[in-house]
């Protein structure tokens, strides 16, 4: 009796033990599936949306952003993705100075997004309404968005001036859609576009892309205004007319112009090297800022340092100051 008594008590033992064993694997296998799924949302689905574009663009109508530097909520958190943050640096800021509105445009694709920036590359954009125009916000928030909403659906395939060329005609004609419909607006463009290590730009009008490297700043692109058209005039036909300095300002070239010809653009990209900056700026900068005062503040951080080149052009106190518009993409 007591023999069988043990075998029991053996018995229900080695079920209790198997009925622990199964709790305990279970719960693992729960862990495993939770830990992998939190691994996955953080990695991010990689796609690019219109809406994620959209947050890039800064007008006067998106306080929230003002200041900061455009990126997407979510990081990759791969080797790759790794890789994409520590080549690229981005910051941002702007300024409305003395106006009653706010004309200056920019923006900026996911930077932080490994997979974009491998496939599209890193595209930056900064648009300012042409003064004297009505309607001037409209036309750079219209070409900023445009930039955002076609630049996830280019051609992996284009070469990335051929890519500078199809966002710029896109928005040229959208622009042209505002004025046809009633509006007589224009606006500047400067944008670049890095793939691979290389540095491609476009502009029109009288916005500024400068390099900055090694300690110096220089000017990548030529300004479409009369002064340097009224230079260029008078050294090929040896006239001595000339223009005032007020009128040498005047800009010659702008998305939105019926005929639109001038556009300057790299046709060979530039090879970046590590601690280059690339600036875009509209005229309210580099029309308060001398260069000397730009590079004293280049050596931080991209975002910090158009924070202190945006508070420089404050200080200033100009009774007449522009807005005045800075992205910076530092490697």
């Amino acid at each position: 009796m007591k023999e069988e008594a043990g075998r029991a008590v053996s018995s229900g033992s080695w079920w209790i033990f198997l009925a622990v064993g199964l709790v305990i694997a279970a719960v693992l296998i729960i862990l495993v599936l939770i830990s992998a799924s939190r691994k996955k949302k953080s990695r991010g689905s990689g796609t690019m949306s219109g809406r994620k574009l959209k947050e890039g663009v800064k007008t006067e109508a998106y306080e929230d952003v003002k200041g900061q530097t455009v990126s997407p909520e979510t990081e990759a958190s791969d080797d790759k993705g790794e890789y994409v943050r520590s080549c690229f640096q981005v910051g941002a800021a702007q300024t409305v100075g003395s106006r009653s509105n706010q004309e200056d445009s920019y923006c900026i694709s996911p930077w932080k997004d490994a997979e974009i920036v491998s496939r599209q590359g890193l595209l930056a954009a900064v648009a300012d309404g042409v003064g004297g125009m009505s309607n001037g916000e409209v036309a750079s928030t219209t070409l900023m968005l445009t930039f955002s909403e076609t630049f996830g659906s280019l051609s992996p395939e284009l070469t990335a001036q051929q890519k500078l060329l199809e966002l710029t005609s896109k928005g040229q004609q959208a622009v042209l859609r505002l004025n046809r419909e009633g509006s007589h607006c224009g606006t500047t463009l400067v944008a670049l576009l890095i793939e691979n290590g290389y540095l491609s730009t476009l502009s029109v009008g009288d916005s500024r892309i400068c390099l900055y490297r090694g300690g110096g700043l220089l000017q990548l692109n030529r300004e479409h205004v009369l002064g340097r058209e009224s230079d260029e005039y008078q050294a090929l036909h040896f006239t001595e007319e000339e223009a005032d300095e007020r009128k040498r300002r005047l800009i010659t070239s702008y998305i939105g112009k019926d005929g639109l010809k001038l556009i300057d653009r790299t046709l060979n990209p530039i090879r970046l090297i590590s601690g280059d900056r690339i600036l875009l700026m509209s005229d309210g900068v580099f029309g308060t800022l001398t260069d000397d005062e730009m590079i004293a503040l280049l050596n931080k951080e991209p975002q910090e340092a158009a924070q202190a080149i945006i508070q420089a052009v404050e200080d200033h106190r100009k009774p007449y100051q522009d807005n005045a518009t800075v992205v910076i993409v530092g490697l």
